[in-house]
C-alpha cells in the first residue's frame, strides 16, 4: 500500500472517529452519520483518482517497454540487412514511431533503411531524417 492510500485511511478513520465522538444525542449522531458519509464518498474518489494515476503510470513503463523493444528490433532489423549494417544509423522510438538519424553514402540506403525499419512488427511510422553524404 502507498503512503498516499495509508493517509486517505489514515483521514477516514480520524473523520469517523470525530464524528463518533460527537455524538451525545439522536440528532448528533443522525449529523456524525451524514459527515462520515461524505468522508468516506471523499475518501472513495481519491482512491479512485490514485488508481486512475496508478494505471496511467503502468501503461507510461508499458509504453517504454515496448518502444524499447521495437528499437531493439530494428537495430537488429538494419545488422542483418547487407547495405545498412556498415552504416552509422541511430535509431530511437517514441509510441512506436521509430526515427533514423545519421549519414549515409546514397540514396538507395535511405530507401532501404525505410523499407527494412517499416517491415518490423510494431514499428507505426518511420521518421526517417538520414542524410546523404556529399560527394568528394
Amino acid at each position: 500500500m502507498n503512503t498516499r492510500t495509508s493517509k486517505l485511511l489514515i483521514m477516514t478513520v480520524l473523520l469517523a472517529s470525530l464524528g463518533l465522538a460527537a455524538c451525545n444525542d439522536n440528532n448528533s449522531a443522525q449529523s456524525a452519520g451524514k459527515s462520515i458519509d461524505k468522508a468516506m464518498d471523499k475518501t472513495g474518489k481519491a482512491i479512485d483518482k490514485t488508481g486512475d494515476k496508478l494505471a496511467e503510470t503502468t501503461d507510461d513503463v508499458g509504453d517504454y517497454m515496448s518502444d524499447s523493444a521495437i528499437t531493439a528490433k530494428v537495430k537488429s532489423a538494419i545488422l542483418l540487412d547487407d547495405i545498412l549494417k556498415v552504416l552509422d544509423i541511430s535509431v530511437t522510438t517514441s509510441h512506436g514511431v521509430v526515427k533514423l538519424t545519421g549519414t549515409v553514402d546514397n540514396a538507395q540506403s535511405v530507401t532501404q533503411a525505410q523499407k527494412v525499419v517499416a517491415a518490423v512488427k510494431g514499428v507505426k511510422s518511420v521518421n526517417n531524417a538520414l542524410v546523404v553524404k556529399a560527394s568528394s
